[in-house]
């Protein structure tokens, strides 16, 4: 690690300044531990000027680094470069008349891209470096492989802006690069150029900022504002201006009166759409840098419409290029933390940051959530580790680690509602050591149980699914007294576990996938519960087969109008970028304890597919939605009431492997039902399996101290008059079926 050590009351030196040529200095520094040199850097201060400049014998020793470029070039695209900081002193002179541009150590070619790609004239970049090769191929952007000297292709050629954007402080000679550079400017032109500032060398300026400034290994000098300005004048220029932002300088020179000239950077709308192009580079690292920006720039703006767009495209663009899954943070820390040297190609350079301005998106958009807490521990963590072993190419980090510090103790003293998902169930079949779930198809089934003893629709269900090769896990929600529940029908789920009743069956699919967090790493998750009766094998068989080849990200079996347009829950899958939505995410882990039904109706039960479509991006899909019904229906038409109860044989005559257990036991909507069993027996259903489920429901509804709360449903959906009839009908409903059953 690298340390500078200053010095005090050392005598006089003859070393000459590289900028003005004065020979006399006073020691200043020292820096020790600069990879790749032989033994410390030593640095002076010019006592004319006042220019820092290391005097010893080779300081510039970086470059020589065999893997330096191939790295640097991913570090410089994914965060390293400053592009606002490379665009503010060109943008601060440009006006709405297109003007050409000479970038001179152009780097990657971000700038000449930007100025050509956003409307403002013609650009060439120069860069001797290898990253500029790699940014003339990735950008398509204009950029020679050449020193000015050797730059053929612009011989005679004037330009309105010559820029030189933090290059100043590698050559030897200054004097000499900006009488070479200043050939190309037009008559009217102005040259531009930013270095380091070498007021902000003293001791009380933090070791990150000092190494940032200094960049021992790579820097012959840091110049001062006083010597900056009189390289200009003595180079010719009348008209010089240079704006000391504290730790760089920005200089504006010409022959003839600048323009006014304000510091500061304004032009958000063509930066931000820069990136949004450049988002869509079909390099992986540009892409993936880009999105960095857009996210990090936008919400310290507060343009959360445009951390809205970038962040849920960035999420999946860093799994599929790094596998970093934001809602993942502890294995992608403890992933990094292995590493004793930077590997950018799998682990970007903005990592650390980039968790934090995920955490800063997701809070600031949809409001403070423990499910931020781990991603915010993970980023600190890692800011640190970046700071401590990687300082000279961790300034970001450092600037930002404060913040994270304060994120991560604004999450941690919120006040912690319960949630269902603090329900935890208790198992009584645990998870298989070693096994994991990823790229694996999961089931979260749950049922209610109230003495433990699992409904005959759950068991049918669990073993189908398991022909299917699907890791079932079960839950069942019990009495507070069970301590135990029946297991031996369940044979093939890969968990087993109870817990008491708390928020239905949203707050029991919450429990378990708090319960069962790598569950998230599967390729897909189907929820499902016992409300349904499976009727169909074949069918079922079928809809399997298509649920597992279609990449849709959201799928449910039916949609409803009633009260308001939702996919029915009673069975629905969640796969790929469903699965690493962060707004799906909150949705399942903030799920209330103790909520009622009606609560859970109109929150989640109808609230789903809204929190699902909250992502553009994510595909959704019904099979068996009204057009697949009625392939003719118009547009804005739909039959009024659950499809499920209304159009159960139609659904069956489409495919539909279930039908609604509730339907046949109570019939809440009186539809004419006294040909079930005949219509079941024809499509193959175990009428045996159906008996005892309803007879189950019998038995386990009994004096359900629920029961006020769904008369008090029904009574909101149906209306009093209607509430009223269904109630009279119970009598003739129960006899009737009593009758069907001893056929």
């Amino acid at each position: 690690m690298m340390q500078v050590t200053f010095k005090n009351d050392e005598p006089e030196i003859p070393a000459v300044c590289p900028v003005c040529k004065t020979q006399g200095a006073v020691p200043r520094l020292r820096v020790e531990g600069v990879e790749r040199a032989e033994g410390h850097l030593d640095m002076c201060e010019c006592k004319d000027c006042g220019t820092y400049y290391f005097n010893s014998e080779n300081p510039v020793t970086g470059y020589s680094h065999p893997d330096f470029e191939k790295d640097y070039w991913l570090n410089y695209v994914q965060s390293g470069a400053g592009i606002v900081g490379m665009l503010e002193p060109l943008l601060a002179v440009a006006d709405k008349e297109q003007h050409t541009l000479l970038d001179i150590g152009c780097g990657f070619g971000f700038v000449p891209h930007f100025w050509e790609s956003r409307g403002y004239g013609r650009a060439v970049g120069l860069e001797k470096s290898f990253y500029g090769t790699v940014g003339r191929e990735k950008l398509g952007a204009t950029i020679y492989h050449a020193n000015f000297a050797e730059a053929d292709q612009i011989t005679g050629e004037k330009f309105d802006y010559v820029y030189s954007c933090e290059v100043l402080e590698h050559v030897r000679d200054p004097a000499a690069f900006v009488d070479e550079i200043s050939l190309s400017l037009a008559e009217n032109g102005i040259l531009i150029l930013t270095t380091p500032c070498a007021n902000a060398i003293k001791p009380d300026t933090s070791p990150r900022d000092t190494l940032e400034i200094l960049s021992p290994g790579l820097h012959y000098f840091v110049t001062s504002e006083k010597a900056l300005r009189n390289l200009l004048q003595d180079r010719g220029f009348a008209h010089v201006h240079i704006h000391n932002s504290g730790t760089r300088l920005f200089a504006w020179a010409s022959c003839r009166p600048l323009p006014h000239i304000e510091p500061g950077f304004r032009h958000w709308d063509d930066y931000f759409g820069y990136l949004q192009a450049l988002s869509r580079n079909a390099d992986p690292h540009v892409a993936n840098g880009a999105l960095y920006r857009l996210v990090k720039d936008s919400v310290n703006l507060g343009q959360l419409v445009l951390t809205k767009d970038s962040i849920d495209h960035w999420g999946t663009l860093a799994l599929s290029t790094y596998g970093l899954d934001f809602l993942n943070p502890q294995e992608i820390e403890s992933r990094f933390m292995a590493l004793t040297e930077p590997r950018y190609e799998e682990f970007p350079s903005w990592l650390g940051c980039g968790l934090l301005f995920y955490v800063r998106s997701v809070t600031q958009m949809g409001g403070k959530s423990r499910l931020m807490i781990p991603a915010a521990r993970a980023a600190v963590a890692i800011m640190k580790r970046e700071v401590e072993q990687f300082a000279q190419f961790a300034g970001e980090p450092a600037h930002f680690l404060p913040l994270a510090q304060e994120t991560l103790r604004e999450l941690e003293q919120m006040p912690a509602a319960l949630t269902a998902s603090d329900i935890r169930p208790q198992f009584v079949r645990n998870p298989e050591l070693g096994k994991s779930l990823r790229g694996r198809a999961a089931c979260l089934l749950c049922g209610w149980a109230p003495d433990g003893r699992p409904s005959p629709a759950l068991v049918a269900l669990c073993q189908a699914m398991v022909q299917h090769n699907i890791d079932v896990h079960v839950c069942l929600a019990v009495a507070p007294s069970v301590r135990s529940v029946f297991t031996s029908e369940l044979e093939g789920a890969a968990t087993i576990a109870f817990r008491q009743n708390d928020s239905y069956d949203f707050g029991m699919w919450s429990a378990q996938l708090a319960a069962l967090p790598d569950i998230w790493e599967a390729n897909r998750i189907i929820f499902a519960n016992d409300s349904v009766l499976l009727i169909k094998s074949p069918a079922f068989s079928t809809m399997m087969d298509e649920l597992k080849n279609d990449e849709t990200d959201f799928i449910a079996l039916t949609e409803s109008h009633s009260p308001r347009y939702h996919t029915q829950s009673y069975f629905f899958q969640m796969r790929g970028a469903a699965l690493r939505d962060w707004r799906l995410r909150r949705f399942w882990a903030e799920i209330p304890s103790k909520a009622d039904k009606p609560t859970i109706i109109r929150n989640y039960e109808l609230g789903l597919i809204d929190a699902v479509q909250q992502n553009c991006n994510l595909r959704t899909r019904v099979l068996f939605d009204y057009k697949k019904l009625f392939p003719n229906l118009k547009l804005g038409e739909a039959p009024e009431g659950n499809p499920t109860h209304i159009l159960w044989e139609r659904l069956l005559l489409k495919g539909m492997p279930f039908v609604k257990a509730e339907l046949l036991h109570s019939n809440p909507l009186r539809m004419p039902l006294k040909h079930w069993s005949f219509a079941l027996r024809a499509e193959g259903a175990d009428l045996e399996m159906i008996d005892r489920h309803l007879r189950e429901m019998d038995r386990t509804r009994k004096g359900n101290k629920n029961q006020n709360v769904l008369n008090t449903t029904l009574k909101g959906l149906l209306g009093e008059k209607q509430f009223r009839r269904l109630r009279e009908w119970n009598k003739e409903r129960l006899l009737h079926r009593r009758t069907h059953r001893k056929l």
